[in-house]
C-alpha cells in the first residue's frame, strides 16, 4: 500500500485519537488564521519538499469517520483510478451547498501527490497558475478556468462534466428514495429563499448551476483548478447528501437542524449504500458554554451525532 497520510486541523480532536503518525496543520499559523487555500497552498508545499508521501487523507475537525474500512476501500478506488482529487461536490447533493458541482467540499479529500511527480507539476508550478488566476481574473476564476478546459482539455472537461452531473442525479434518486417523496430533509424549509432568514439567506436547496456560481465562493476552488488543469486529471467525487432520519426529528426540538449534516456513502459492489463519514459543519459555533442561541442549536446538534456515531 503506498504510503498515506492522515491530516486534521485542530489539535484539540488529534488529542483524542488513537492513531500515531499525524501531521498536523494547525488553526493559527504566525498569529494568523491558518486555513482553506493557505493551509492546502502549504501541505502541498510540504508533501512535494518531503518526497515520501504518495497520497493524502485530509479529514476536517467535524468530520467523523463511522467505518474506516469503507473508507479505505473508496481509498483504493480513488487510488486505482489514478485521479488528482476525490470529494463531496460542492453543488448538488448537500440541501445548503448550492454552488459547483465540479469543484468539491475539501471536509473530506484525498489528495494524490504521487500523480503530481510523476507528471513533474512542482509547487511553483501550482503556484504560478494560483497566482495568474488570482492576478488577471480575480473575479471570473472558475469562468477562466471552464472556458480554457473547454479550449485545451476538452475530453477531460467533458468527462468531468458528465461525471459530475451523474453524482447529482444519483444522489437526487437517493434522496427521492430514502428521505421523502420530494426529496428533501427538514432543513430545506431552513435554506429556501429568504431574505429574512438568519441562518442561510437566499438559497434554493440543491441548486446548482456552474455557469453562474459564485466563482470564487471558496477560496481553495483555485487550487483544485490548478491540480485538475496541469495534471490533466479529473476528480474522483463523493456520494454525498443529507444525513436525515426519523431518530434525529422525532422529539421535533427547537434546537433540531435535520439535514445540515451531511453523510458521505459508498455504493458498493453489493448495490448497497454504506456510511462512510459524517460531516457536521458550524464546528465554529461549537463550545462548552454557548453564550447566543446559535452556539446552543449547532453545539447540541453536533453532540447527537457524537452520541449516535461514536464508537468510543
Amino acid at each position: 500500500m503506498p504510503s498515506s497520510l492522515f491530516i486534521a486541523s485542530l489539535k484539540t480532536y488529534i488529542e483524542y485519537i488513537p492513531i500515531q503518525n499525524f501531521w498536523m496543520i494547525p488553526g493559527i499559523r504566525d498569529n494568523q488564521p491558518f486555513y482553506g487555500l493557505n493551509a492546502f497552498v502549504y501541505m502541498l508545499d510540504y508533501m512535494l519538499q518531503a518526497n515520501r508521501y504518495d497520497y493524502v487523507i485530509y479529514i476536517d475537525e467535524d468530520c467523523f469517520i463511522v467505518d474506516f474500512n469503507e473508507l479505505i476501500d473508496e481509498f483504493k478506488e480513488f487510488v486505482k483510478g489514478e485521479y488528482c482529487l476525490a470529494g463531496s461536490p460542492d453543488g448538488g447533493v448537500m440541501c445548503h451547498r448550492n454552488h459547483s458541482k465540479m469543484m468539491i467540499n475539501t471536509f473530506l479529500s484525498f489528495w494524490n501527490i504521487k500523480l503530481l511527480r510523476e507528471k513533474n507539476i512542482t509547487y511553483n508550478n501550482i503556484a504560478e497558475y494560483v497566482n495568474n488566476a488570482i492576478k488577471q481574473y480575480p473575479r471570473t476564476m472558475f469562468k477562466y478556468f471552464i472556458s480554457t478546459m473547454k479550449e485545451n482539455k476538452k475530453d477531460l472537461f467533458k468527462y468531468m462534466e458528465n461525471e459530475s452531473t451523474s453524482m447529482v442525479k444519483s444522489v437526487t434518486k437517493f434522496r427521492k428514495k430514502y428521505f421523502d417523496e420530494n426529496g428533501e430533509c427538514p432543513y430545506c424549509e431552513t435554506v429556501k429563499d429568504d431574505p429574512t432568514n438568519s441562518i442561510e439567506r437566499h438559497q434554493t436547496p440543491y441548486t446548482y448551476d456552474d455557469d453562474i456560481a459564485l466563482d470564487n465562493f471558496e477560496p481553495y476552488y483555485i487550487l483544485e483548478q490548478a491540480l485538475v488543469y496541469l495534471t490533466d486529471t479529473p476528480i474522483y467525487y463523493f456520494f454525498t447528501t443529507d444525513l436525515y432520519g426519523k431518530r434525529y426529528i422525532e422529539d421535533k426540538k427547537e434546537f433540531d437542524l435535520s439535514g445540515l449534516t451531511s453523510a458521505v456513502y459508498r455504493y458498493n459492489s453489493t448495490k448497497d449504500y454504506k456510511l462512510i463519514a459524517v460531516h457536521t459543519w458550524y464546528s465554529r459555533a461549537y463550545t462548552k458554554w454557548p453564550t447566543v442561541p446559535m452556539q446552543l442549536e449547532h453545539t447540541k446538534r453536533i453532540n447527537t451525532i457524537i452520541r449516535e456515531f461514536s464508537s468510543v
